[in-house]
């Protein structure tokens, strides 16, 4: 009898025992878990971000060394042929050794501003950081436009963007040969291998979506072939759009000479990096030294 007496007592101990979790407890553990979740996603995130940032800064460091690079050696070319005799027409027959930079050379100093300091166009371009990253949108005359878009902004001096009201231009990396016109009356470089803001349609300079990056197209038939025997239309040598990048030359002050002793290159990008509310900017400059100074 008291062995059935105490079974049943264990009994009842076991069954109150296995009772069920509190409203509670319940409220605990999805709190846990939300908390587990949301920190996860946001490292998931901020590690995306931070790929997607380095991706966009090697790009652009890409395309900034690229412009810096071309600009060095158009200016080599020019300095090397200085010494042979001026193309004949038609221009640059077969086997001919002649200036053939030169037409370039001149077309891209063409760009260049003046070295007046007190221009405040040339000045609130080379300045990108003050102007482009400030803020406060009252300032200056960009009609409350702040960050990268203020480079494009229209009629800020006399219906003049910054990039238009400084020469601003980019080289077309892809077609830096000196091949003549089909009339033979000049070089095509300064068309296609110069590529310059403008207040126009044909404009190719509008900010970055993603990058600071220049997109190529086709140029060509697509039945066409190169002189190698590559089909037209595999070759992307055409600047179709130049997002967030820019050159912008100043002539160094000539102090009475008859040409400038050397020049500044500007070269700058400017866009909106992932979880960033401040554009980014990379920018360098190079000078080259004009040998006809000397």
């Amino acid at each position: 009898m008291s062995t059935k007496i105490t079974f049943q007592k264990f009994k009842e101990r076991s069954l109150t025992a296995k009772r069920g979790d509190t409203i509670i407890e319940v409220m605990f553990a999805i709190a846990v878990f939300s908390l587990v979740a949301v920190i996860t996603i946001s490292m998931m995130n901020l590690g995306t971000a931070n790929a997607e940032g380095s991706l966009e800064l090697t790009t652009a460091r890409h395309e900034l060394n690229a412009q810096a690079e071309a600009l060095r050696f158009v200016h080599s070319a020019y300095t090397a042929e200085l010494a042979l005799p001026t193309c004949s027409a038609p221009i640059l027959q077969k086997g001919e050794k002649c200036q053939q930079y030169k037409e370039l050379w001149e077309g891209i100093i063409g760009h260049a501003r003046s070295s007046m300091l007190d221009d405040r166009a040339q000045q609130d371009i080379i300045d990108i950081t003050n102007t482009l990253n400030n803020s406060d949108p009252s300032v200056g005359d960009f009609h409350g436009t702040v960050g990268c878009q203020r480079a494009y902004e229209p009629g800020v001096f006399s219906g003049d963007s910054l990039l238009t009201a400084n020469k601003a231009f980019v080289l077309n990396i892809r077609d830096l040969s000196v091949a003549p016109r089909a009339d033979n009356s000049g070089l095509e470089n300064p068309t296609r291998a110069i590529i310059s803001a403008s207040n126009g349609s044909d404009n190719k300079f509008v900010s970055a979506p993603l990058s600071a990056r220049i997109i190529y197209a086709r140029d060509g038939h697509p039945n066409e072939t190169t002189e190698d025997g590559y089909a037209a239309r595999n070759i992307y040598n055409q600047v179709s759009q130049v997002e967030g990048i820019w050159v912008v030359a100043i002539a160094g002050d000539a102090s009475g000479a008859a040409v400038p002793p050397f020049y500044d290159f500007y070269i700058q990008t400017c866009w909106n990096a992932p979880n960033s509310l401040a554009p980014t900017i990379l920018d360098t400059v190079i000078r080259l030294y004009n040998p006809g100074a000397k």
